[in-house]
């Protein structure tokens, strides 16, 4: 019994990675995120990293709420069960909702603020109203 629940187990472990697709517990989807989708109750998450690693590395996080894709103002902060995002803009390397910058830089320091990688990006952002 134990071989066949084992079985069962890894067969649905290979099917969710070959899928990219986590259902996701409370706190999945926060620093540092892993590229893939994230399901949380009627939360969709999907990190993408474009160029992984090269300058011209980009990172984009797009959230959804019940199938319809969420848009934001740069500096908008979102707080969910499942993680803690900032909106970036629809341009440059760090796009969308995100939580973690190009490099993995975080985007929130330990005390829950924004980093000090984030905040001079943000600032960027709004002053060009991207």
């Amino acid at each position: 019994m134990r071989i066949l629940t084992l079985l069962i187990l890894s067969g649905w472990l290979f099917a969710a990675n070959a899928e990219e697709v986590v259902r996701s517990p409370a706190g999945a989807a926060s620093f540092p995120t892993q590229q893939g989708v994230y399901l949380y109750k009627q939360w969709k998450y999907e990190y993408i990293i474009e160029k992984p690693g090269t300058r011209s590395e980009t990172r984009i996080g797009k959230l959804y709420l019940e199938g319809k894709e969420i848009k934001g103002d740069v500096g908008e902060l979102l707080q969910e069960n499942f993680g803690h995002f900032i909106y970036f803009g629809a341009a440059g390397y760090n796009q969308g909702w995100l939580n973690t910058l190009t490099y993995d830089r975080p985007v929130f320091s330990d005390d829950g603020g924004v980093s000090e990688a984030a905040r001079p990006l943000l600032d960027s952002k709004r002053e060009n109203k991207e």
